[in-house]
């Protein structure tokens, strides 16, 4: 039979499935270069199917010192390839199973969303309108959106502007407790210290500045050092 030459990434795979390892002798590399040797030789109608090859080293498969496979030994092998190969296989199929209950999670989460808005504005979505859902919802939550649709719904009549306006309001809902603790903090220390300022325009001064903990931890450094309002309004907006 005319000897196939064995492809590289066949040589690789048995190179990992036998660890490297002279089957033969047991050495490794790099001690040793490796070769592949056929368990059922190509003069006997061996083929070059990963179940017929293995490592070898280049003494043992050119006939120094080697020790010949048993019988036995070549059934263990190919049994425990076949045990391999069935384990990767079922690994693949639970793989593939995970992969596809996300998608049908991810399709089920923008119907949802979609039928909400459409069922609020009476429209429908297109396309492109379901792909920025789909994008959403790697960074949202499907309650986050949903509830971010029902704040539209008081706020605009009009679809296109409320449907731009969704991941906005999903930010601002998860920053408001920051910004609501930050107020109530900034207002109480302001009143403390005697400032005078406006109410609803330090409201409008914490809500529009402070976004995270971190804006959080700012003002409240800024409002220790702040001689007045007006110098605690500066070092909070930069300005």
């Amino acid at each position: 039979m005319a000897r196939i030459q064995i492809r590289k990434k066949t040589r690789f795979e048995v190179f990992k499935r036998d660890k490297f390892t002279c089957q033969y002798c047991g050495r490794m590399a790099p001690d040793v270069i490796l070769e592949i040797d056929h368990i059922n030789p190509v003069a006997n109608g061996g083929d070059n199917d990963i179940m017929n090859l293995v490592t070898s080293c280049r003494d043992c498969n050119r006939g120094k010192g080697k020790t010949e496979l048993s019988d036995d030994s070549i059934v263990r092998k190919q049994k425990k390839q076949i045990q391999e190969l069935a384990e990767k296989n079922e690994q693949l199929e639970m793989m593939l199973e995970w992969r596809n209950g996300l998608l049908q999670i991810e399709d089920k989460s923008v119907q949802i969303v979609e039928k909400e808005f459409c069922n609020a504005y009476n429209v429908t979505i297109t396309e492109h309108g379901k792909n920025n859902i789909r994008k959403w919802l790697k960074t949202f939550s499907v309650g986050e959106l949903l509830s971010a649709i029902d704040i539209c719904k008081s706020r605009y009549d009009n679809p296109d502007v409320a449907f731009g306006k969704i991941t906005g309001i999903c930010c601002n809902e998860r920053n408001y407790d920051v910004r609501k603790h930050c107020f109530n903090y900034i207002k109480k220390a302001m009143t403390n210290k005697g400032f005078c300022f406006g109410e609803s325009a330090l409201r409008k001064l914490i809500y529009e500045n402070v976004k995270t903990d971190d804006d959080f931890d700012a003002a409240k450094e800024y409002m220790i050092v702040a001689r007045n309002y007006s110098e605690f309004r500066e070092m909070l907006t930069g300005e």
